[in-house]
């Protein structure tokens, strides 16, 4: 469903306003060389996709979102025939400096450690269209800055992405660690799936990424223990770990602080703090 906010005729002078709302929305295969005019956030509820921006390709899947720079060249595309996605459009006089301030200046792939935030304000947005409360648009610029305030204290940039260029070996073994980091995953496994010899597919992606296999997955499954982290206080450490492949709970905590410096569950103490 696509939900146009409507044009107040001083919205131009607000300092922050919504353009219009995608929900539950199927999503097409989108190329723009120049960009867009706005600035967008995504958030996908369901299926994979893929995210090209700024030379950098990121996989999208449920749970994770993105976003995007007005006028910054990108595209995005399903790989999954269910790939939908909420999209939040918003602009205004103090957008960018607001931005800025909360630290959201890249266009890219975040994980979300709060995944009901845009149903809530979507919802939200579309009771005060429903409405007959008088300012309208005041009321909608203060939901679009309450929106960015608690859209900052919820992502976080999914940095680890090596992969520049459409390299179809690559793409393949990324897509399917991405959809299987959580099992036990072998090199003579990926091999078949590649249709290459164990040491020459190795080889290949070494090439192309700079980082070996193995090290890719240890660095994917931390990024999603982290997002996990977060979004599942309810869990303790060793749940956590499992759920993203880790072997044992002490394996886990050892592999965290060495690549972040803090543990598990420091790392969920420090998060928690903003």
């Amino acid at each position: 469903m696509i939900f146009q906010v409507h044009p107040y005729e001083y919205i131009e002078n607000l300092p922050l306003y919504f353009l219009n709302i995608h929900y539950n929305h199927l999503q097409e295969a989108i190329h723009r060389p120049v960009g867009a005019d706005h600035y967008r956030w995504f958030f996908c509820i369901k299926g994979n996709g893929e995210l090209i921006v700024n030379h950098q390709l990121s996989v999208i899947r449920k749970g994770m979102g993105f976003f995007l720079q007005p006028r910054e060249a990108h595209g995005y595309y399903p790989t999954s025939s269910d790939w939908t996605l909420h999209r939040i459009a918003f602009d205004g006089g103090i957008s960018k400096a607001l931005l800025n301030q909360l630290h959201l200046t890249e266009s890219g792939s975040y994980y979300f450690s709060d995944i009901t935030l845009f149903d809530r304000y979507i919802s939200r947005i579309m009771d005060i269209e429903a409405s007959d409360q008088k300012n309208k648009g005041l009321t909608l610029s203060e939901t679009c800055y309450r929106f960015l305030l608690d859209t900052a204290r919820c992502v976080t940039k999914t940095h680890f992405n090596p992969v520049s260029e459409k390299n179809m070996l690559v793409i393949k073994i990324t897509s399917y660690l991405e959809d299987h980091y959580a099992e036990n995953i072998s090199l003579d496994e990926l091999a078949v799936l590649v249709n290459l010899s164990r040491d020459y597919m190795c080889a290949l992606f070494k090439k192309a990424t700079n980082y070996t296999i193995i090290g890719y997955l240890t660095h994917l499954r931390l990024e999603h223990a982290c997002n996990l982290l977060l979004q599942y206080p309810e869990k303790t450490a060793a749940q956590i770990g499992q759920l993203c492949g880790f072997s044992s709970p002490s394996y886990f905590g050892k592999i965290f602080k060495k690549a972040l410096g803090v543990t598990p569950n420091g790392y969920r103490q420090k998060s928690h703090r903003f």
